[in-house]
């Protein structure tokens, strides 16, 4: 379908912070493109909307095909590997690239989500010719790629702080990663009154703070995080 109506549709999933299920799209989509790969030869190169692309190493196309033997692999719930994500990032618009990269951090797939940005980095760097995407802005690319670090060392440091014992700390520091996404204004204790993020991440880390204020036996404060973790994902 048209590249339009798919970003109409990313921005619309990332809307309502569904998160998972825009990355799914994603990747979809881009299976769908690999399928692409060797098309646009001699007088048919200049239609190729990815021009300076190698062909997919990792990704198949027919990795989200339905297969009706197998009930319990719904397409839905496939995620690509790290190699694969490679593979996808560099066959994506640029208008959905900042948001995939987001949803792969938000849920909770941190490899996936720094090989994609050394993938678009390194494919930017080597590519000659400009074509119909034009060149991703590096200003955007830096700042999820910062986003991503400080996710990964303050969750990091506070799974720490929490298995040493040291509850309020803990609590503090998966704060800090909840306000990542709010570009670092200040937690509000009430947990029910932040603008969360969503996906699996912020879903966790409400769970991780209730934890610690149970341990400190903080058990209102602990429902509400609780329940804001619930309003993200029904599972927790």
């Amino acid at each position: 379908g048209s590249m339009e109506l798919h970003e109409r549709k990313v921005n619309a999933l990332a809307s309502l912070k569904r998160w998972a299920e825009l990355g799914n799209h994603c990747e979809r989509l881009a299976a769908e493109m690999v399928k692409i790969d060797g098309l646009f030869k001699d007088d048919l190169a200049g239609l190729n909307p990815f021009p300076d692309v190698r062909p997919a190493q990792s990704l198949k196309p027919d990795f989200f095909e339905r297969n009706p033997d197998d009930a319990s692999d719904p397409v839905s719930l496939r995620i690509l590997s790290p190699k694969a994500v490679c593979d996808a990032v560099v066959r994506l618009p640029n208008g959905i690239l900042p948001l995939y990269l987001r949803s792969l951090r938000l849920e909770e797939r941190y490899t996936e989500a720094a090989k994609a940005g050394a993938s678009i980095e390194s494919h930017m760097s080597n590519t000659k010719h400009k074509g119909s995407r034009g060149h991703v802005q590096q200003q955007w690319l830096s700042g999820e790629r910062d986003k991503l670090r400080r996710t990964m060392s303050w969750k990091e440091k506070g799974d720490t702080l929490f298995r040493n014992g040291d509850y309020e700390r803990a609590a503090e520091k998966y704060a800090l990663c909840l306000t990542i996404d709010n570009d670092g204004g200040p937690y509000n204790q009430n947990a029910l009154e932040n603008d969360d993020a969503g996906g699996r991440l912020h879903a966790v880390l409400h769970c991780n703070r209730a934890a610690c204020l149970m341990a400190l036996k903080k058990y209102r404060e602990a429902v509400k995080e609780c329940t804001a973790a619930l309003r993200i994902h029904t599972h927790y």
